[in-house]
């Protein structure tokens, strides 16, 4: 059904919860007489549709919208930027376009969800500038252009940074000069990034955990340095354009490690034997590579996936393989 026009009359409504629901049509104007409200969720209605409404703009108490998964289309009216109290804003998943600059001074958001749209502009230095206590920005999956802007990591709040499949193609290069960063995931996957080398400032994002750097092509070796997160427990590296080489010595330092992907990156050389020691490692892909010589005789004892096809491996298949509880085996 719709959102009743007589929703009104419940003047003193604070928390509208109606995610989940086969809800259609519009969001009525009446609503925008609930000047009490502080949280409003129809994340999953489906079926919301329309523009957003500038009217949204006089819920100046609002700590919380969602509008995940809908069908809102157009741009993000000039109004939102009146939400200046507005802590999580989610408008992921939608049809909606435009630029982003209307929530540059909303200063009080700390998560916010914009996936999945056709969002356009600049990614500059000035983006997002005075949003000082973000703890998480997803921008995946949109049409934005330009490098991942260095202010994002000077607050040292920032723990999410999902940036994956826009059209970024540069890195910051000045990470060094900011204070220690909270940064726990970072996805720049599927961006045209082009760096010479990768981003050596990624080492400075000591408390990583989820590094996804995949089809990014990059030039240059793949990187020792990243050995030396140790907090890490994501790596995929998979589809990239590194120069021929073996895996990274280093990277046997990464003992949290539990998913590992360097599939189609011109590994050669052996697998290395020290992977045994990856016990928290879950899934290995070294697919489509020119890795050669035997399997090692040891595996990680928790590995469940184990990805080794299409590459130019010989020998026997060792005992503790054949006895393993791999739920996949590619060979």
């Amino acid at each position: 059904g719709t959102i009743p026009t007589e929703i009104a009359l419940l003047e003193e409504l604070r928390i509208l919860d109606l995610q989940h629901n086969n809800i259609r049509g519009t969001l009525p104007s009446e609503m925008q007489q609930l000047t009490e409200l502080r949280k409003f969720d129809c994340i999953s209605c489906t079926n919301l549709d329309g523009s957003l409404p500038s009217w949204i703009g006089k819920l100046t108490l609002m700590k919380t919208l969602g509008l995940t998964e809908n069908k809102f289309e157009g741009s993000i009216p000039k109004d939102f930027g009146k939400l200046t109290d507005l802590i999580n804003l989610a408008l992921d998943n939608n049809l909606l376009t435009g630029d982003l600059t209307v929530l540059n001074d909303m200063g009080s958001l700390r998560n916010l969800y914009l996936e999945e749209n056709g969002f356009t502009g600049t990614v500059g230095e000035a983006f997002f500038e005075n949003l000082d206590n973000l703890e998480t920005l997803d921008l995946s999956d949109n049409n934005l252009v330009g490098r991942v802007p260095i202010n994002l990591f000077s607050n040292g709040k920032l723990r999410i940074l999902d940036v994956h499949d826009n059209l970024i193609n540069d890195f910051p290069d000045s990470i060094v000069e900011m204070q220690e960063t909270n940064l726990e995931f970072l996805a720049i996957h599927g961006n045209p990034i082009e760096n010479e080398g990768f981003p050596s400032t990624i080492i400075f994002l000591t408390n990583l955990a989820h590094l996804d750097a995949t089809s990014i092509q990059i030039r240059g070796k793949m990187p020792d340095f990243l050995g030396d997160l140790t907090k890490l427990t994501y790596l995929f590296l998979a589809d990239t354009t590194f120069e021929p080489g073996s895996i990274p010595e280093s990277y046997q330092k990464l003992t949290n490690l539990k998913d590992f992907s360097v599939k189609d990156s011109a590994r050669s050389g052996n697998i290395p034997a020290w992977f045994s020691k990856l016990s928290k490692l879950i899934l290995l892909d070294l697919d489509s590579n020119k890795l050669a010589g035997p399997l090692p005789e040891a595996l990680p004892e928790n590995l469940k996936f184990l990805l080794i096809n299409r590459n130019l491996l010989t020998g026997t298949i060792p005992a503790g393989l054949i006895n393993s509880t791999l739920s996949k085996f590619q060979l």
